[in-house]
């Protein structure tokens, strides 16, 4: 029998440093933000501010946490709501200043003069 024991030797190296779920997690991330996004694209800031809501809930921090916040931004400029979205962009651009995200955040209602 080796020192390493038989527990050790039926795990693959580096598995025990993943989540079991991260892949299933990654899935589901991105097809709420997809119908984020639908929503933000039909106008429905409050649809998808809910869905944002419910993202947090379920995947805090979440894997696509960059992507959340700027979808948080457009969900609120979908809604009119500048201020907020100000706030919001600030705080993405602070956290996230070299994201491909970055422009259109830039470029949205958060960030444009009156």
């Amino acid at each position: 029998m080796s020192s390493r024991g038989p527990a050790s030797a039926r795990v693959a190296p580096g598995t025990a440093l993943r989540r079991p779920d991260s892949r299933s997690n990654l899935a589901e991330e991105t097809r709420v933000l997809m119908l984020v996004n639908a929503a933000t694209q039909r106008h429905d800031g409050a649809a998808a501010l809910r869905l944002l809501d419910n993202y947090d809930r379920r995947f805090k921090p979440g894997i696509l946490f960059a992507e959340r916040s700027a979808a948080r931004v457009f969900a609120l400029c979908s809604l009119g709501n500048a201020v907020a979205a100000k706030s919001e962009a600030e705080r993405f651009l602070r956290r996230f200043p070299s994201s491909p995200l970055a422009s259109r955040v830039m470029a949205s209602c958060a960030r444009q003069r009156p």
